[in-house]
């Protein structure tokens, strides 16, 4: 019948090198993906702007550019100019004090006022 035995063995494989392949292989791949993508997000880019230039589509708002300097001199005008207004609408000392012509010129008037008349001394 049939012969009693096993499958020969096969020696192991020698890792060491294969790993050094297997990874120069992986190292291969991802550079050439990597370039792969590149390439088609610029092809992408440029459809993109070709079917805006021939839809008419407006131009993507850019800000104007700022001049700092200038800007920071303006502010620094107004905060002068409101710390001023802000001095003159203050109260001095002697705006705060409170005359009168009665006092100046008069004597004040004080008979005939409930307190006088309800007093009884003891």
């Amino acid at each position: 019948m049939g012969k009693s035995g096993s499958a020969p063995q096969m020696p192991p494989p020698d890792t060491g090198q294969q790993d050094e392949a297997m990874l120069q292989i992986a190292a291969d791949l991802m550079s050439n993906m990597t370039g792969v993508q590149q390439t088609i997000m610029s092809q992408m880019s440029d459809i993109q702007t070709a079917q805006s230039e021939s839809l008419g589509l407006p131009n993507i708002y850019s800000p104007p550019e700022i001049n700092w300097a200038e800007k920071q001199d303006e502010l620094a005008l107004i905060a002068q100019g409101e710390m001023s207004a802000e001095g003159e609408r203050r109260k001095g000392r002697m705006d705060t004090i409170l005359t009168s012509p009665l006092l100046d010129e008069e004597s004040a008037v004080t008979t005939g006022s409930l307190l006088s008349n309800n007093f009884t001394p003891q």
